[in-house]
C-alpha cells in the first residue's frame, strides 16, 4: 500500500455493478456474505470518519448504525440498521435497532 504506483489500483471496498461482474470485489459474497469485520471498518467522507457499528445521525435527523461500506460507481453506501430513541421512566432511554424497517 505504500508503493504510490500500486495503490490506485487495489480496492478496499465491495462495489455493487449490478449483473456486471468483472472483478472479485464485485461479487455479491464481498458485499453480502464476508463477515464485515474482515472488510474495511471505516469510511471517511468530508473529513469525517465513520465506522460499522457506531451510530451515524443523518442530515435528515434519523440514526442508523451501518454494518457494512460498499460503493456503487464512486459513491460510498452503507447497509445498515435504522435506530430509534426509546424513553422509558424507570430505565431511562436507550435506542432500539429496528432491523425489519
Amino acid at each position: 500500500m505504500a508503493n504510490p504506483n500500486v495503490r490506485p489500483h487495489l480496492e478496499f471496498y465491495p462495489h455493487d455493478s449490478g449483473e456486471t461482474l468483472e472483478h472479485a470485489y464485485e461479487g455479491n459474497r464481498w458485499k453480502n456474505e464476508i463477515d464485515s469485520h474482515l472488510l474495511s471498518p471505516m469510511i471517511r467522507q468530508n473529513d469525517r470518519d465513520f465506522f460499522i457499528y457506531e451510530p451515524t445521525l443523518l442530515n435528515d435527523g434519523h440514526v442508523y448504525l451501518p454494518t457494512r461500506w460498499f460503493k456503487r460507481g464512486e459513491l460510498f453506501f452503507a447497509k445498515a440498521w435504522r435506530m430509534r430513541p426509546i424513553v422509558n421512566d424507570i430505565e431511562g432511554g436507550f435506542w432500539e435497532i429496528c432491523v425489519n424497517w
